[in-house]
């Protein structure tokens, strides 16, 4: 949880950074017909940022994990290992594919902006480059090591990252339990609370022989988290 904590710092300073550079970059030929543009998108990165940096503040009072808080805990092997290194490996695609997209926006953004195109250019190759670094080590890293998931009396705790009534934007739609079939698993599905057809799914993949921990936790959570709409 604790190189989740550095990797989102990482992250968000580097948007905030960016996004503080097209909001005053132009600031001098606001008459141009691109500085909206440039505007809007550096006051989104900004924004960005700031909920990055709330959602820390929270991962910082739950870091510490005191174990009489834990209800069990779970460390992946095998088939359950290879099914969990699927969901991080797109995770990790994901992260990609998102930072190129924004470095191929300031990009367009820059060009219409000839007298500060090179500042504009050149830091958002920057950050690029450092968020592509920041997100290949962190990756590389939990690939490196255990897979686990914790559970405590609060939240539970998969690779690093916590889940409860919220994740990120992301608020919990509905919980729920398969037991049968070849991968048996206990499933968190979040909708988007800007859009509530936008739907993302936790897989908690159930080790072998602890089916009746695993329906033990789902009663638990179920209890414990409402969803917040469905």
């Amino acid at each position: 949880m604790k190189n989740k904590f550095i990797f989102n710092t990482h992250i968000l300073l580097s948007l905030l950074i960016l996004g503080c550079v097209l909001v005053l970059t132009p600031v001098n030929i606001s008459y141009m017909p691109s500085y909206p543009i440039n505007m809007f998108l550096g006051a989104i990165l900004i924004i960005i940022a700031i909920c990055k940096a709330i959602t820390l503040q929270r991962y910082k009072k739950l870091i510490q994990i005191n174990e009489s808080q834990l209800l069990g805990k779970w460390v992946y092997s095998g088939a359950q290992l290879e099914a969990v290194y699927k969901n991080i490996l797109c995770k990790k695609k994901d992260y990609i594919d998102s930072i190129f997209l924004l470095l191929i926006l300031c990009v367009i953004v820059g060009m219409g902006f000839p007298e500060h195109k090179n500042i504009i250019l050149i830091s958002s190759l920057l950050v690029f480059i450092y968020q592509l670094i920041v997100i290949m080590n962190f990756f590389d890293n939990l690939l490196k090591s255990p897979i686990e998931v914790l559970f405590t009396d609060k939240y539970i705790c998969f690779a690093g990252e916590i889940y409860d009534n919220f994740n990120y934007i992301y608020a919990l739609n509905n919980s729920t339990l398969c037991i049968t079939g070849d991968l048996p698993s206990l499933n968190l599905i979040y909708g988007s609370v800007f859009d509530t057809s936008e739907e993302i799914c936790v897989t908690l993949p159930i080790i072998p022989g602890r089916t009746a921990e695993a329906i033990g936790l789902f009663n638990y959570y179920n209890k414990l988290y409402s969803p917040l709409y469905s």
